[in-house]
């Protein structure tokens, strides 16, 4: 099951107060390959897997990031 199921399964299709605020802060954390969510992700990654290129892992983050969010029919606020 992807993430964006799993959250639906738990808290429903309508997401609201703490739980939305939480997806819409992992959202605005990840919205670029610059923001911190992306940033700590590839550091994090070089450690485990220093074979691995930094500026893909930031780039695949954000675009995973706005796939979760796109599949929870979210829109940006």
């Amino acid at each position: 099951m992807k993430g964006a199921e799993l959250v639906e399964a738990r808290f429903g299709s309508e997401l609201v107060g703490g739980v939305r605020t939480a997806i819409d802060d992992l959202y605005a954390n990840f919205a670029n390959t610059g923001a911190q969510g992306p940033v700590a992700y590839a550091s994090q990654m070089i450690i485990d897997h220093p074979e691995l290129d930094e500026k893909s892992l930031r780039a695949d983050s954000v675009v995973e990031v706005r796939t979760f969010y796109t599949r929870l029919n979210l829109s940006v606020t």
